[in-house]
């Protein structure tokens, strides 16, 4: 669902409709219409609302793909291929973080984002060690 905004997407949905349709031109026509409407259904939502949305279509595709597998499990290669397709062409997922920090009057602080920090400035610190 992470590729529904992106490039990513028409190679994400063809290779699931074909996946579905096991060569069937009407059930993969079916299932690229389904498809089709997942990127308008997040671009009409807010942004609290697509994270509930891909939550929940993912899941709901997840079932899909389970259930295929199970009845066609000679399907499971090609997945794996459609799989790694969609991660090489989807982009990067990117995390960022906000951090706030305050001090007052004579306080102090040592403050890292990544990694460790170890402040030993107290009157009982170890001189050269």
């Amino acid at each position: 669902m992470a590729a529904a905004a992106t490039d990513a997407w028409q190679t994400t949905k063809g290779g699931v409709a074909r996946l579905f349709s096991r060569g069937d031109d009407r059930e993969e026509q079916r299932i690229s219409v389904q498809l089709d409407r997942i990127p308008h259904h997040l671009d009409q939502a807010s942004e609290a609302e697509q994270d509930q949305i891909r939550t929940a279509l993912a899941d709901r595709w997840r079932v899909k793909l389970t259930e295929l597998l199970e009845e066609y499990p000679e399907l499971e290669d090609e997945l794996r291929v459609l799989v790694e397709q969609v991660r090489a062409s989807a982009p990067e997922a990117h995390q960022f973080f906000t951090q706030n920090n305050h001090s007052h009057d004579q306080s102090r602080q040592y403050v890292v984002q990544h990694g460790t920090i170890v402040i030993n400035d107290g009157p009982d610190a170890q001189q050269g060690s």
